[in-house]
């Protein structure tokens, strides 16, 4: 009595299901062909900030190697005339340090320092990173940044696995 009616209820909303079910599988298919092109754009644009980014960061480190140089340079021509008794030229003189350069900054656009390794031997990880378990090693990489060489290594002294920061850019969408 009872298998009879629930064959009944299954007869009935089995072919709306399975119609639901071809109606999603549609809609998801031509959504995802629409957002294709929209998603590549999107890594390409990212990619091009990040180069960006990379570019800007280099040439910043490059000034601020530059100033620090000349710092020191000046620091030492100062030094040898206070040493020899000389007047000291005002350009000479110490001065403020360089202001910190930063990034331009994009609305609903960021970025951020991504670690990431590559194991450069099996055989010199300790013993409970030897699967290699990479899933436990991005998650020390994670924790630990470049610190995470000596973490994973059996010997420090050879390391085990190359760590580094790769920058990742995310968006937001505006509304």
């Amino acid at each position: 009595m009872i298998k009879p009616l629930q064959k009944k209820i299954a007869e009935t909303f089995d072919p709306i299901l399975d119609a639901q079910k071809a109606a999603l599988k549609v809609a998801t298919g031509k959504r995802d062909e629409a957002l294709k092109p929209t998603q590549e754009a999107e890594r390409f644009v990212k990619g091009l900030i990040s180069d960006y980014h990379e570019r800007a960061d280099e040439a910043r480190r490059r000034l601020a190697a530059r100033i620090r140089e000349r710092e020191q340079q000046d620091e030492a021509a100062r030094r040898k005339l206070e040493d020899a008794g000389r007047p000291v030229p005002v350009a000479l003189q110490p001065v403020a340090p360089a202001p910190e350069l930063e990034a331009p900054r994009v609305a609903g656009v960021s970025t951020k320092k991504a670690p990431k390794y590559e194991v450069l031997d099996a055989a010199l990880l300790k013993p409970a990173f030897l699967l290699p378990d990479g899933t436990k090693i991005g998650k020390t990489v994670r924790a630990l940044g470049l610190d995470a060489v000596d973490t994973v290594s059996a010997d420090p002294a050879k390391p085990a696995i190359r760590v580094w920061h790769e920058r990742e850019v995310s968006a937001r969408a505006d509304e």
